[in-house]
């Protein structure tokens, strides 16, 4: 690609990927990056700091991730610490896009200049890639300055947040996500907003199309029209994040500390709901405060105030306005420590190295026990996006391979790998008797493959069809048991697929969705795949797409233990999903199954009571996974029994 080209694309070029012309998709790597290279000094007056960076000051490991970076730790030759922001490369799609993105977020963040703006000093050639530099802030972000300071004079922090958004607004930029985190405290104790990946610029002379950032976003900081509706980031929506934000400072603690679950966030922001007041903003010489925080969250952008109103209004607040902080928990606080670094699967990661990194986190490698020619061509089985391959080990024991399944798209191919990588990596968290057992990982026919036991008995469905008789009370015990168990690890399914041991037990499997904390590795994909059945799936995954939750998975658990005791999906009558889901959505239960939980036995309302509780709208009242499994213990099959009419 030419120079000339490079430039027509960004000046005039308003396409997404899926319509970039051929040259685009086929263009030279080396030659992207020699052009925004140029292409930021001459055309955006950008400073090149290349030459300027000294070499033994660099550190190879990023100190910070950002949604799409990560940010290194280095040094200029005068001495001056300073951080050097990397976009990270995705596997897929023309390296092109990625400078484009790089040269969108460098012009945006050269033209603030404020002092409570982290001023970009220029770019470097960094890890053969466009690095942005700015000034190394020591003191860490608001949150960390504050949990270490936390005598410092906190209004004004938020009237400093207050001026770098103002000046913001008033050149036309929007910064798209403030909150604590994206806020650092220099050395003199200045505030400096950061972290302009999502700023949108009225103003910007470049026809880029913009990538769509609605997946990502802080859901404690986020205003109800991004969540709810989709809308745009706007002046009103950066408001309502400087008032949380504002809250983050006075309490010292997370917005909505309160809510440990993100999603039980998010359904009270929708529903129009504000945080507490806390105790922090004090009685009268507070209340003006909290009014302005009040008049920011309010669910019509229209009716927020100006951040030029809201900068005012701080400044004329008495000095007492805010009390000292608490002493807090771990789990109330906004952390503190800077995370470290994690290993990483990616999409450009080969199958090897992918295993590789799964066996250094304690993934069992079977490879050499398996039995290949044992193994059909075509897959024995197969799921949403794999293959299942039915064969057995050297010493006979029958078992199934877990593939993704081949794409024609590369790109789809490398997706799917890393979804597979991440089940395999969640599942061989797990032992417990209910939890289908993983015996270890594979490389198989090329392609990352996790081995489990064969199951004769198939699904929970299958199986009680071939075996009316058996105890469906102690069946749901038994799923319940799974459930709490993955919980108390503080592991999240999103749904629950079970099926049956070859003794009879019931064994919850699938986790390609599931979601556990303090993985250790991380992996570079958003989930965005529903990762639900409808049928089984909560209002809450249905209309906001919140996927790991689980109060989400109490409600499929409900829906499960229902279909154990009727041996049919829930909502029979409905023959399709769509109107399964609109069922759902409109607050629906599905009918009570009167032969199989009458109204007339001794159990037969507390277990119907019970499955209501799960599926309840409100999702602070539904029971826990150890609740629903002590009430479960409690049914038997006699006491769902009707009663003998005499």
């Amino acid at each position: 690609m030419k120079y000339e080209d490079f430039v027509s694309l960004l000046t005039t070029g308003r396409f997404t990927e899926e319509e970039a012309p051929e040259y685009c998709e086929d263009a030279n790597e080396g030659e992207l990056l020699s052009h925004t290279r140029r292409f930021l000094t001459e055309a955006c007056g950008i400073k090149d700091l290349t030459n300027q960076i000294t070499s033994d000051g660099i550190f190879l490991k990023p100190f910070a991730r950002g949604g799409f970076t990560d940010i290194y730790r280095s040094a200029l030759n005068n001495g001056n610490q300073v951080a050097i922001k990397l976009r990270r490369r995705r596997s897929s799609g023309s390296p092109y896009f990625e400078y484009r993105e790089t040269i969108k977020d460098a012009y945006n963040w050269s033209q603030i200049r404020h002092r409570n703006i982290n001023e970009l000093l220029g770019f470097t050639i960094f890890l053969n890639a466009i690095g942005l530099v700015s000034y190394y802030a020591s003191n860490g972000t608001i949150p960390q300055y504050i949990h270490n300071r936390p005598s410092t004079d906190r209004m004004n922090l938020c009237i400093q947040i207050s001026q770098g958004v103002s000046y913001m607004h008033s050149i036309g930029m929007v910064h798209g996500d403030i909150k604590g985190a994206n806020v650092v405290v220099m050395e003199d104790g200045a505030a400096k907003l950061i972290d302009f990946e999502t700023c949108v610029f009225e103003r910007s002379p470049w026809n880029f199309e913009p990538r769509d950032h609605a997946t990502l976003f802080s859901a404690r900081w986020t205003a109800p029209e991004l969540i709810g509706e989709g809308r745009e980031r706007t002046r009103a929506f950066d408001v309502y994040g400087l008032a949380m934000t504002i809250l983050e400072i006075a309490s010292g603690k997370i917005p909505w500390s309160k809510y440990s679950r993100e999603a039980l966030v998010v359904m009270a922001t929708v529903r129009g709901e504000n945080p507490d007041r806390p105790s922090q903003i004090l009685d009268i010489n507070g209340d003006s405060l909290w009014e302005l925080l009040l008049d920011c969250w309010k669910t019509e952008p229209a009716e927020r105030p100006g951040a030029g109103s809201v900068l005012r209004l701080l400044k004329a607040l008495p000095p007492n306005c805010l009390g000292p902080l608490e002493t807090q928990s771990k789990s109330e606080t906004t952390p503190a420590p800077i995370p470290s670094p994690v290993h990483i699967i990616r999409r450009c990661m080969s199958v090897q190295e992918i295993a590789s990194c799964l066996i250094k986190h304690g993934c069992l490698d079977i490879s050499k026990t398996i039995d290949e020619q044992t193994f059909d061509e075509v897959p024995s089985f197969t799921g949403g996006n794999s293959d299942i391959y039915h064969g057995q080990l050297l010493d006979s024991s029958e078992v199934c391979i877990k593939v993704p399944r081949r794409s024609w798209k590369r790109s789809e191919e490398a997706e799917d790998r890393v979804y597979t990588s991440r089940e395999i990596h969640t599942w061989s968290r797990c032992n417990h008797p209910n939890i289908v057992p993983f015996l270890g990982l594979i490389v198989f026919r090329g392609e990352i493959g996790a081995v489990s036991p064969y199951l004769r008995n198939g699904t929970l469905r299958t199986f009680l069809e071939q075996n009316p008789g058996r105890d469906r009370c102690d069946l749901s015990t038994q799923i319940c048991e799974g459930l709490a168990y993955l919980h108390s690890i503080d592991l999240m399914m999103s749904q629950n697929n079970v099926f049956i041991s070859d003794s009879g037990n019931a064994l919850i499997a699938d986790f390609g969705s599931a979601d556990i904390s303090n993985r250790g590795m991380d992996f570079t994909l958003f989930m965005n795949r529903c990762g639900y059945t409808t049928r089984w799936a909560a209002r809450e995954l249905l209309k906001y797409g919140i996927l790991r939750c689980k109060e989400a998975d109490v409600y499929a658990l409900g829906m499960t233990i229902l279909e154990t005791f009727t041996g049919e999906v829930p909502f029979k009558g409905k023959r399709r999903d769509h109107i399964v889901k609109m069922a759902i959505l409109g607050g629906e239960f599905p009918n009570r199954p009167l032969a199989q939980i009458p109204v007339n036995s001794t159990h037969g309302n507390q277990l119907w009571k019970l499955l209501c509780d799960c599926w309840s709208s409100k999702l602070e009242e539904r029971p826990n996974a150890d609740k629903v499994l002590e009430g479960v213990k409690t049914i038997t099959m006699g006491g769902l029994a009707p009663a003998v009419q005499v």
